[in-house]
């Protein structure tokens, strides 16, 4: 038995259940896109259309429609605000901005694969430049430090 969907029409009622024919009739005549919600007939969850591995073919190459910008990924948030206090705190900077680097590396990846649902490379390339920045300035006062310390000590011998 193949699946049917129900769909969210812009009239915010749900259609369905509707073939999987129906569908792509419905994305070809742009009255479905990625952020239309649709499920499986018999599931509990709506979620949009992107998320449907069956529909990102006839969904690739249609334009995303006009609306909100998708909200930033949470990697990307941690990503700058760790990469900040790596650079403000900076004999931390080593320790708080390796994490930075990984969290922004890996929003980035996940942005990169869903565009449509996660935003904020904006705050990724912060998060990644002040991250690495941080390691800079970290591993530099560390040294200080050591020297600093090692002339002290040979300088009271």
């Amino acid at each position: 038995m193949r699946p049917t969907y129900e769909i969210i029409g812009a009239d915010n009622r749900a259609h369905g259940p509707e073939d999987a024919a129906a569908v792509c009739r419905w994305i070809r005549e742009g009255r479905a896109s990625h952020r239309t919600m649709a499920r499986r007939t018999g599931e509990e969850a709506w979620r949009p259309l992107a998320l449907f591995p069956e529909w990102t073919g006839p969904l690739r190459g249609q334009p995303l429609p006009p609306g909100q910008p998708p909200r930033a990924h949470s990697l990307a948030i941690g990503s700058m605000v760790l990469g900040i206090v790596a650079l403000v705190f900076f004999p931390l900077g080593l320790v708080l901005g390796v994490p930075a680097v990984i969290c922004g590396h890996l929003a980035w990846g996940a942005i990169g694969a869903e565009p449509e649902l996660a935003g904020g490379k904006g705050l990724v390339v912060a998060g990644l430049i002040t991250g690495y920045c941080g390691i800079v300035v970290g591993a530099l006062s560390l040294l200080g430090f050591v020297v600093m310390a090692v002339s002290i000590y040979l300088g009271f011998r």
